[in-house]
This record gives structure tokens, sequence and C-alpha cells, in this order.
């Protein structure tokens, strides 16, 4: 049970700690804004799944330290990490 929680636990970290703000609004402002701007109309898949309607709401929601999918990855880690 023990490494089934640590392999979420890694798994969410990573995905949203250490790889997520690559593909954050903050960081992609600053190295890729074309790409950015883009995302604004762009419209995602599977949107009735997730409900981001456009790729700049899972950017935005990727933000360290403030972004809604980065803090809900961060608190899902200690859920693991406690469970």
């Amino acid at each position: 049970m023990a490494a089934s929680m640590e392999f979420v636990s890694d798994n969410i970290m990573h995905l949203f700690m250490l790889a997520g703000p690559d593909y954050s609004e903050a960081m992609m402002k600053r190295t890729e804004p074309w790409l950015l701007e883009k995302s604004r109309t762009t419209e995602t898949r599977f949107a009735y799944l997730h409900g981001y309607k456009k790729m700049i709401d899972i950017f935005s929601d990727m933000n360290p330290l403030t972004g809604k999918l980065y803090l809900e990855g961060l608190e899902s880690t200690r859920v693991a990490r406690e469970g």
C-alpha cells in the first residue's frame, strides 16, 4: 500500500510541481509569448471531462504557487504521503 501511495505522490509531483510549471502561463509569457497568445483562442479537447474550454485556462491554472491545478497537485502529494 505504501509503495502504491508513493507512486501516486511521485506522479502528481512530477506533473504538477516539476514539469507543469514549464507549461504555465507565467513561464510561457517569458519563453513563448506567441504560443500563449494562440492559446487564448485555442479550444481544448474533452472539455466535457475536465471543464477547461480554452488552453489559456489550463496554462493559468498551472502557474506555480497560485494556479488551481498546481495547488491541487501540491495538496494531493501531501494526502498521498499521509495516507
